[in-house]
């Protein structure tokens, strides 16, 4: 029964993995939202304070 138990355990840690990497590989197939990224070009700590 233990063994089973951790057999079933284990089938679902890698069928979340499964789901993990085929969802993100989906989600990069469809581009337009990779490399969108805004990069800020204004330091706050550099700014004179008030």
């Amino acid at each position: 029964m233990v063994t089973a138990l951790h057999n079933c355990g284990m089938f679902v840690i890698a069928a979340q993995i499964c789901n993990l990497y085929s969802s993100a590989g989906l989600y990069k197939v469809q581009g337009g939202a990779w490399g969108t990224a805004q990069l800020s070009t204004s330091n706050p700590a550099s700014e004179p304070r008030v």
